[in-house]
């Protein structure tokens, strides 16, 4: 059995006849924009959110005709261009089409809904921070004076930052500030959790850094995107902050959560600068008094400690005088005690030199004459053995030839011949023994020369160096004597008055010309006489502190 049906375009007019009746005409309806394209028309996308979930959604569009007037009122009404992501209150009338399907023409809108919904968010948050007792927290921080090292969180790269850092990159040049930067995203949905870790983060490097404040700026911008700003979140963490918070977010006229919980709402990023600026200049104009003021008070004190100290002056000179003459006295005497010292002992020294000579010339002469009996002495003895040898080996051979004679007689030829050759072997031999006894007697004679020699040079080098030890004892004594004298004259010439006197010092004395050594020798109203190196002046002692 076939269902009784009807076509789409029917289906579509129905819808077109009912959306046409007069309740669906010009209604106000409350919505957020979540997208907005405008190139000639203006196409927007409305929605509505519970509890964080979509629930209903809906396309709408501006005509052209219409778009001046409803984007004009709403720039005028709340100082931000219609955009996305904000909430409005429209005026539309719905229509049907049966390609497009249905729509809605927006042909008015109420500013004032809009910034209404932001003042309402903003007071809200307020309330809950002042149900915590927070609110006020970081107003009890006192303002600095000046300021030497300050936090900024900023989005990177905005046009707030630039125009910060314009004047403070100057104060960090001339080392009077410095800029330690931080970013975050101060815009959309990060928003919130990007700038409370931001400042988490910064009171956790206060505790190494010592930030002197922490400075919040952003550049100027639509209403819509203050709305960011206004979280519970950000808020609480700028109340708990460890260190005074200042806010230059761009917005004379509407002013977030966060400038209301800060310490300080300077405006925008230029004021915030030109703030530090200026009260660094106020502090450096307020030392300058100070210094000024400190200046005066030391030359009225110099110029009173200088009278004071003129007064005493004569008395310290003279005191000085006696002291140096004393000390030069007791160094003179020193002296002519210590040059009498130094000449007795170079008299002693030179004795014992003498008498060490002497005794290495009697001890010199005895060891060559000693060693010369004894050389002449082993000569004999061997000149001796030597002859007994030779007469010896002599009387040997006259026995021998007259022997070889007696048998000349009694031999025949033959044996004559033994004997002459026996003879000559016998002359041979005794000719080999004497030469040996000569050479014997030449070494031994070569021996006692070097042995004499020896003896000599060893007797002679321990005598010299002897004497070159007495010659160096004498030598470093007079040294040493001689380098004193000469530190006692140097100590006794620097102390002289004259000398004293040139180095700044000065005596003082009483009239009669006495040297005044302690300030009780001094009565009030006593004449004193402060002697210098080029003249003597006179002073009187006015009261009893000018003693002390």
């Amino acid at each position: 059995m076939q269902q009784e049906s009807i076509t789409l375009l029917e289906f579509q007019n129905r819808i077109t006849k009912s959306i046409q009746k007069d309740d669906l005409k010009e209604v106000w309806i409350r919505c957020e924009i979540t997208d907005f394209n405008n190139p000639n028309h203006v196409y927007i996308e409305l929605t509505q959110t519970e509890n964080n979930r979509m629930v209903a959604k809906q396309k709408a569009m501006i005509w052209a005709n219409k778009k001046d007037f409803i984007l004009n009122k709403f720039l005028t009404g709340t100082g931000t261009p219609l955009q996305k992501d904000i909430d409005v209150l429209i005026r539309v009338t719905a229509k049907n089409s049966p390609v497009h399907g249905i729509s809605l023409d927006i042909i008015d809108i109420e500013p004032s809904f809009t910034v209404g919904k932001l003042q309402l968010k903003i007071q809200e948050i307020e309330n809950a921070l002042l149900a915590k007792g927070v609110f006020d927290k970081n107003k009890s921080f006192q303002v600095p004076e000046y300021f030497t090292n300050v936090a900024v969180l900023t989005p990177k790269g905005s046009a707030g930052e630039g125009d910060f850092k314009k004047e403070a990159d100057l104060l960090e040049e001339v080392s009077l500030c410095k800029f330690t930067y931080f970013f975050a995203t101060m815009q959309g949905l990060q928003a919130e959790d990007s700038i409370s870790k931001q400042i988490a983060e910064i009171n956790r490097a206060h505790a190494e850094q010592n930030f002197d404040a922490l400075i919040i700026i952003r550049g100027g911008g639509a209403i819509a995107d203050l709305s960011w700003l206004n979280n519970f979140k950000s808020a609480n963490y700028i109340c708990h902050s460890k260190l005074p918070v200042f806010c230059g977010l761009g917005h004379d006229r509407d002013i977030s959560i966060l400038c209301k919980v800060a310490n300080l709402n300077l405006g925008t990023p230029s004021k915030c600068i030109n703030f530090i600026t200026k009260s660094n200049i106020k502090s450096i104009e307020i030392a300058k008094q100070n210094l000024l003021r400190l200046e005066s008070q030391f030359i009225n004190r110099r110029s009173q400690i200088t009278s004071m100290a003129e007064l005493s002056i004569n008395q310290l000179r003279t005191m000085y005088l006696n002291n140096v003459q004393n000390a030069v006295t007791a160094r003179e005497n020193k002296h002519n005690t210590l040059y009498r010292t130094f000449k007795s002992g170079v008299i002693n020294c030179k004795g014992m030199i003498n008498k060490s000579n002497r005794s290495l010339n009697d001890t010199y002469s005895k060891s060559i004459a000693r060693v010369i009996t004894n050389t002449l002495r082993q000569e004999n003895e061997l000149e001796k053995m030597f002859n007994l040898s030779v007469k010896h080996r002599s009387a040997r051979s006259i026995e021998l030839k007259n022997t070889l004679d007696n048998l000349m007689k009694m031999a025949p030829v033959k044996l004559m011949e033994k004997i002459f050759t026996a003879q000559f072997r016998a002359n041979q031999t005794s000719k080999q023994k004497i030469n040996e006894a000569k050479l014997a007697k030449e070494n031994k004679w070569q021996n006692l020369k070097n042995l004499f020699s020896n003896k000599v040079t060893k007797e002679s080098s321990y005598a010299v160096t002897t004497q070159l030890s007495w010659q160096y004892t004498y030598s470093s004594f007079y040294k040493n004597i001689k380098a004193l004298v000469k530190s006692m004259h140097d100590n006794i010439f620097m102390m002289q008055p004259k000398r004293v006197l040139e180095k700044g010092f000065a005596l003082i004395r009483n009239p009669k010309g006495k040297v005044i050594t302690k300030a009780t020798q001094i009565q009030e109203n006593d004449s004193i006489l402060i002697e210098f190196q080029d003249n003597t002046l006179k002073a009187k002692i006015g009261n009893q502190d000018a003693k002390k």
